[in-house]
């Protein structure tokens, strides 16, 4: 089994808002995200991205541009 904190890189001052928010609820949706930050859909999918890249999330699943479902590491 991999030791994910080893992986893990620091965030951005915006990408650990959007992990922030995910922490208090990991069912938060894109859109509703997006109304927090101030800041487009595509602009939380890409922070997402980055986050999950850098080792701070494990998955995160979405089904639409509304609906986010995330697997904090």
């Amino acid at each position: 089994m991999k030791d994910h904190a080893k992986q893990r890189q620091p965030l951005s001052q915006a990408e650990f808002k959007v992990y922030d928010l995910i922490m208090d609820n990991p069912e938060i949706k894109y859109l509703e995200l997006s109304k927090i930050l101030g800041v487009t859909i595509g602009t939380v999918q890409s922070q997402i991205k980055e986050i999950a890249r850098k080792g701070h999330l494990l998955s995160h699943y979405k089904t639409g541009a509304t609906v986010g479902r995330f697997q904090i590491v």
